[in-house]
C-alpha cells in the first residue's frame, strides 16, 4: 500500500512535517558544527603562525664582538639543566646579526672568493643550516635585496670589465659559461635543461620532476685527469649579468619546494649554480672597446656539454690561440637539516627530509676531514 500512497500523492509517516523539520535541523546542525570546526582549525594555524613568528631568537649576537655569538637563556628555561651562566659561546670568523644587510656579508665575506676566481682560482661559496633559517633567501635574495647569487654575477662581470681597461694589467678575454643543477633524493637534475616532450602515462609519482629530464641523463664521476665531472649538465655561455639572471629565474621556478610545519616553501633539494671562466691574453692588446666586456672568444674545450669540462682541474687549456686559464665559482644552497618531531613531515617530506639529513651528515664529514687536513 505505501507505493500506492505514494503515487497518488498521500505522505507517508517518514514525510510528516515533524520527520521533515527534524532532518532540516539535523543537516543545518552538521553544516554548523563543520562550519565551527573549520574555523577553529583555522584559529589554530593562525595561532600557531603567530608564535612561531614571535619565537625569540635561540642565539644572540654581541655589537662589540663580530665573531661571537651567545645561546639565549630562554632556551634552557624549561630544561632540568637551566643555568644561566653555562650557556654556550661560538666563535667565528665573522657573526651577522639578523637584520644586517646581504650586501655587507658579500663585501666582507665574499667578495674576496670572486676576485680570486677572476684571477684564475677556484672559488666555492654555500650556505649550510637547519631549515627555515634563511640559507635561501641569503643566496637568492628577494625583489628588494639581492642575494649572494646575484651580487656575485654582477661582481665577476665588474671585474671583467674593470681589469680590460686597467692599464696596470695586460688585457684579457673572457669566455663565461653557466650550468645549474639540484640534487633531490639523490638525485641530479638539470635545472637548464630544456623540456622534453611530455608521455602519456597512468602512473605519476609526487616525487620526481616532470619537468624535467630523468637523472639518469646527468651522472656525476671522479676522473683522475679532470676531477669532478658531471656528464649531460647543460651550460649556457652568457655576455652579461641580464642573461645569468634570466636562467637563474627559470631554475629557480624548477627547483623543488614544498611545505613543512616548519616552513611554508622549504627547499627540498640542494642546488649548485655554477660559473666557469675562461681567459686567455688578448690577441690585440686593445680592451675591446667601449668599457664592455672583452670579446669572448671560446677555447677548445668549451662546450654546450659539460662532460669534457676541464674546469674541475684549474689547470690551463692550450688553444689553437694560445694558453686559456680556466677557473670556476660555484654558488651552493643547501636545503636545511630538519627534525620530523619538529616539522611535522610524513609520507613524500619524511622521505625527502631523510635523504636531505643523509647528505648533510655526509657533508660533515668532508668538511671535518678537510679541517684535519688543514
Amino acid at each position: 500500500q505505501t507505493p500506492s500512497k505514494r503515487r497518488s500523492g498521500l505522505a507517508t509517516p517518514s514525510d510528516s512535517p515533524t520527520n521533515i523539520k527534524k532532518r532540516a535541523l539535523s543537516e543545518a546542525a552538521k553544516r554548523a558544527l563543520s562550519s565551527q570546526q573549520q574555523q577553529q582549525q583555522q584559529q589554530q594555524k593562525q595561532k600557531q603562525h603567530q608564535q612561531q613568528q614571535h619565537v625569540p631568537p635561540s642565539w644572540s649576537t654581541h655589537p662589540s664582538d663580530t665573531k661571537r655569538i651567545s645561546q639565549a637563556s630562554h632556551t634552557t628555561e624549561h630544561t632540568s639543566h637551566h643555568n644561566p651562566e653555562r650557556l654556550a659561546n661560538y666563535s667565528f670568523d665573522r657573526v651577522y646579526a639578523p637584520k644586517e644587510p646581504t650586501e655587507r656579508l658579500y663585501q666582507e665575506s665574499i667578495r674576496g672568493v670572486v676576485r680570486s676566481v677572476v684571477e684564475g682560482f677556484h672559488g666555492s661559496v654555500f650556505a649550510y643550516g637547519q631549515t627555515n633559517s634563511g640559507k635561501t633567501h641569503t643566496m637568492t635574495g628577494s625583489p628588494s635585496e639581492a642575494g649572494v647569487v646575484r651580487l656575485a654575477v654582477q661582481d665577476v662581470f665588474h671585474r671583467i670589465r674593470s681589469q680590460s681597461s686597467s692599464s696596470g694589467t695586460a688585457p684579457r678575454e673572457y669566455l663565461v659559461r653557466v650550468s645549474y643543477l639540484e640534487i633531490y633524493n639523490e638525485q641530479i637534475y638539470d635545472l637548464l635543461a630544456l623540456p622534453a616532450t611530455p608521455t602519456p602515462s597512468k602512473f605519476k609519482s609526487s616525487l620526481q620532476h616532470h619537468h624535467l629530464p630523468p637523472s639518469t641523463s646527468v651522472r656525476i664521476f671522479e676522473s683522475r685527469t679532470e676531477g669532478v665531472v658531471v656528464r649531460g649538465l647543460r651550460e649556457e655561455i652568457v655576455t652579461c649579468p641580464e642573461d645569468v639572471f634570466a636562467l637563474l629565474d627559470s631554475g629557480d621556478a624548477k627547483r623543488k619546494t614544498g611545505s613543512t610545519g616548519m616552513n611554508k616553501t622549504s627547499s627540498r633539494s640542494h642546488s649548485v649554480f655554477r660559473l666557469v671562466l675562461e681567459s686567455r691574453a688578448s690577441r690585440t692588446g686593445s680592451s675591446g672597446g667601449g668599457g664592455g666586456v672583452p670579446p669572448l672568444v671560446p677555447s677548445s674545450n668549451s662546450s654546450i656539454n659539460s662532460d669534457a669540462d676541464s674546469a674541475a682541474t684549474g689547470r690551463s687549456s692550450v688553444g689553437a690561440k694560445g694558453p686559456v686559464r680556466i677557473s670556476s665559482l660555484s654558488l651552493v644552497d643547501l636545503a636545511g637539516s630538519e627534525s620530523v618531531k619538529a616539522t611535522g613531515a610524513t609520507g613524500a617530506r619524511q622521505k625527502e627530509g631523510q635523504y636531505i639529513n643523509k647528505s648533510l651528515l655526509t657533508l660533515g664529514h668532508v668538511v671535518h676531514k678537510l679541517s684535519e687536513m688543514g
